[in-house]
């Protein structure tokens, strides 16, 4: 049986690169036979991200849009929303982790209600590695997130999660926008009983990414709404 999934793309600002990596993901789910549609959601791009997205020629392609930039935590939960499919996985714009990887997930689908990809455990192959200071970022948040939450996974935030039809419910009652909206999103799964598998992926950096120190501020805030989230058990 052909497998259905929605495939959902975050972009702000991705027109150099949007058509060929529009096209790698058509191609994969086009190569495994599935049935399929691609979600694009434009976070309020400057650049022409959305013109160039209508106008492509791709039949399973839909564009919805955000009139200005709200964070991709809300380009993915307006994609989670609008999706059809039995499954739907997002994956940023720039396929630091390519689409392939999603035949990883594919023996796990029945396991759990959400299969979440991850730079930390058995199987990940990490192809190109971050400058240091996100790497200590990185460790960093995921460290005061375990003493704060009790969210066990050991990388929450990249950008490659599959979640069922039922488990999509989650992204009604997101409040998160930004940086830290996977968290949330494992903390809700958590409360509500929903299963997670973790599964190691292929992960490459890409230049350009606009995850920046100047966003530490805002998420120690994050920090502590997800700590007060866990507490309403």
């Amino acid at each position: 049986m052909s497998i259905s999934i929605s495939f959902i793309i975050p972009a702000y600002n991705e027109a150099p690169h949007l058509q060929e990596k529009l096209a790698v993901v058509n191609a994969y789910a086009k190569s495994r036979g599935f049935f399929y549609e691609l979600i694009l959601v434009d976070d309020g791009s400057t650049d022409g991200t959305l013109r160039l997205a209508q106008e492509l020629s791709l039949p399973e392609l839909r564009v919805l849009q955000h009139p200005k930039n709200l964070g991709k935590g809300a380009a993915v939960q307006t994609g989670m929303l609008a999706a059809t499919h039995e499954y739907a996985l997002f994956l940023d714009a720039d396929l630091s982790t390519p689409p392939e990887a999603f035949d990883r997930f594919i023996p796990a689908l029945s396991m759990a209600d959400m299969l979440i990809g991850s730079r930390s455990v058995s199987g990940k192959k990490l192809l190109q590695r971050q400058p240091l200071w996100r790497v200590a970022l990185g460790k960093s948040f995921n460290f005061v997130l375990r003493l704060a939450t009790p969210l066990p996974y050991r990388d929450t935030q990249c950008g490659f999660k599959c979640f069922n039809r039922n488990a999509r419910v989650l992204f009604k009652e997101q409040m998160l926008q930004g940086w830290s909206f996977d968290a949330e999103i494992l903390l809700r799964a958590r409360l509500h009983g929903f299963s997670v598998k973790e599964i190691g992926v292929p992960w490459s950096h890409q230049n350009g990414s606009r995850v920046q120190l100047a966003h530490i501020k805002t998420v120690l805030h994050e920090l502590t709404f997800l700590h007060q989230l866990a507490r309403r058990r």
